[in-house]
């Protein structure tokens, strides 16, 4: 995986541990396995503004 921030880019690989701050722009490979934590009463929102992106990006390569 690897995620854009402004103009710095960071690569993570099997096992690495990051935080990532509001908006940074996540490139994610087919068949890669992540595990998200986030505050309880920031799930929601968070969980929709991944599905929203995800919709958009599925949209822009149709």
């Amino acid at each position: 995986m690897r995620a854009v921030l402004g103009d710095q880019e960071e690569v993570y690989e099997a096992g690495d541990a990051f935080y990532l701050p509001p908006g940074h722009r996540p490139y994610v490979d087919a068949g890669t396995e992540l595990l998200q934590f986030s505050p309880t009463d920031e799930l929601a929102r968070t969980e929709q503004a991944i599905a929203e992106w995800m919709s958009r990006q599925q949209g822009a390569t149709a």
